[in-house]
């Protein structure tokens, strides 16, 4: 590790769940949108809990929301009778796309108990049981289902995480051969240049509980165990949304964003334009055991 991460080393599991606790994105906070727009069981869709172009209350708690799940889908070759492991799955938002968009049996794991709680009853008021499931557990400890999923999917999520190696040493073993991950995550795309930057960084990793390094850092242990097939730059796309998140929260998500979550977005959109933040997009594919050194 480079160690140009800022921020504190490690976060416990009440800082997280109290992190996601306090987050606009809740099952509850979906179901009023819905109940105002007039869409009412038993005509909620999947794409109705994870599309909301005016306030961005959806399913979909990571960056790009629907549009990105849909792209990193298409980039790993997700296809109907995958299996899909998506590891710190949160509400289970990508799970459910993955299923209704192609045809994916995904299993998702979170730490959060609440969480899970709230992505099983949205994920049966979708009627996706049969293709979606969801655990509470921790994925630094969890035992591993060996050789029993085609992706692994991580979407704005590992970057809580401080030791990816392990991390990824330990899911490996969860995909069959020729088995691909798909990952997603911001990343330093430079170190801070100045000391207003420094302390931003500080102040965004405290809000996020965010493990910020280079990108070096993510690709590296992938490619321990992976040949990466696809890597796309995606630093653009992160900063207009984070700017496009900070108008929402300003204007009709006002009554959702909490003030961390606002200043959040603002951190994150002043240190993307500085070069100092940026977001990833990668697809890789299990080497064979034989190969990996």
């Amino acid at each position: 590790m480079s160690g140009a991460a800022r921020g504190p080393k490690s976060f416990t599991r009440e800082e997280l769940e109290e992190l996601y606790g306090n987050h606009p994105i809740s099952e509850k906070n979906i179901l009023a949108r819905l109940e105002r727009a007039g869409v009412r069981d038993p005509n909620i869709s999947p794409l109705d809990l994870a599309r909301d172009p005016l306030t961005e209350i959806t399913d979909q708690n990571h960056v790009g929301g629907y549009d990105f799940v849909s792209q990193l889908g298409h980039a790993a070759g997700v296809s109907a009778g995958d299996a899909v492991l998506d590891l710190c799955c949160g509400l289970g938002g990508s799970a459910r796309l993955l299923a209704f968009l192609f045809g994916a049996r995904v299993h998702g794991i979170d730490l959060s108990a609440p969480r899970i709680a709230q992505g099983q009853r949205l994920t049966s008021l979708v009627r996706l049981e049969s293709r979606v499931t969801l655990e509470c557990a921790d994925i630094r400890r969890a035992s591993v289902p060996e050789h029993r999923f085609d992706v692994l999917w991580g979407q704005s999520a590992w970057v809580h995480l401080e030791d990816r190696d392990a991390l990824l040493a330990r899911w490996v073993r969860a995909l069959r051969p020729g088995g691909r991950l798909a990952l997603e995550d911001a990343c330093l795309a430079h170190p801070p240049r100045s000391r207003s930057d420094r302390r931003r960084l500080v102040e965004l990793e405290e809000i996020w509980k965010a493990h910020l390094v280079p990108q070096e850092d993510w690709i590296s242990p992938v490619e321990r165990l992976f040949t990466v097939e696809k890597l796309e730059d995606l630093a653009g796309k992160f900063e207009r949304y984070f700017a496009r998140l900070a108008k929402i929260a300003g204007g009709p998500g006002r009554d959702y964003f909490t003030a961390a979550e606002i200043r959040g977005c603002e951190l994150a959109v002043t240190l993307a334009q500085a070069g100092v933040l940026g977001y990833f997009r990668l697809v890789a594919r299990i080497r064979p055991y034989e190969s990996r050194g």
